[in-house]
């Protein structure tokens, strides 16, 4: 299982700088905005950006997909 699956988050930075972040799950959200909840989110959040495929090859892979499918 990759940590990307476990469910989707958004992060936010505060206008004071201060980041949080909302997670959602099957009966609604919940704002986090413990230090060390907020730094393991980021870190997961990096984690699953650097696995992914810059913009055009992203694109390009889609379109290999779908003309496979059709």
């Amino acid at each position: 299982m990759h940590v990307g699956l476990t469910g989707p988050f958004s992060l936010a930075r505060l206008p004071d700088h201060k980041w949080v972040a909302e997670m959602e799950n099957h009966l609604g959200g919940v704002v986090v905005d413990r230090d060390d909840d907020v730094d393991t989110l980021m870190s997961r959040w990096e984690m699953v950006r650097s696995k992914a495929l810059p913009r055009r090859q992203s694109l390009d892979l889609m379109r290999e997909v779908e003309t496979s499918w059709t």
